[in-house]
């Protein structure tokens, strides 16, 4: 639900709880693809496995950086793997309801239940040819 202002510019995204609970598999992103920060919800089912990526963003002042994630577990359990940019997996942990993960380079995901992750990531939304760089494990 979007709450504007007079001049129809929005004040704040409110996401009810009822409506996360009519979630059906897959993202579900509430912020504008132009808003700097993206915000929604990934449920997914047992088995799913999300392939290792990471977001390249360009900022003004900065150039090309890697885009920064935030992992909120709310319900299940998730397996986290971590990757450096060249693919060389580093790390990996099991998250659980509960858990936070705040990401800065390469990740991938695989829900070893059905779960429910609320994911914040910098913006904007390059579309869906730019958003991800798929890595090649090492």
């Amino acid at each position: 639900m979007e709450i504007k202002d007079n001049n129809n510019k929005i004040l704040a995204i409110i996401v009810k709880k009822t409506e996360r609970e009519k979630l059906e598999n897959g993202m579900k992103i509430y912020s504008d693809p132009s808003d700097f920060i993206q915000v929604g919800y990934l449920k997914r089912g047992k088995n799913y496995k999300a392939k290792a990526h990471y977001h390249p963003r360009i900022f003004h002042g900065v150039g090309k950086t890697i885009g920064q994630e935030v992992m909120y577990v709310i319900k299940g359990h998730v397996l986290l793997k971590l990757y450096a940019v060249n693919g060389e997996k580093i790390s990996s942990i099991t998250l659980e309801e509960g858990d936070l993960a705040i990401i800065y380079q390469g990740h991938s995901l695989e829900f070893l239940e059905e779960s429910l992750i609320l994911e914040i990531k910098q913006g904007p939304y390059p579309g869906s040819e730019k958003d991800k760089i798929f890595l090649e494990a090492v």
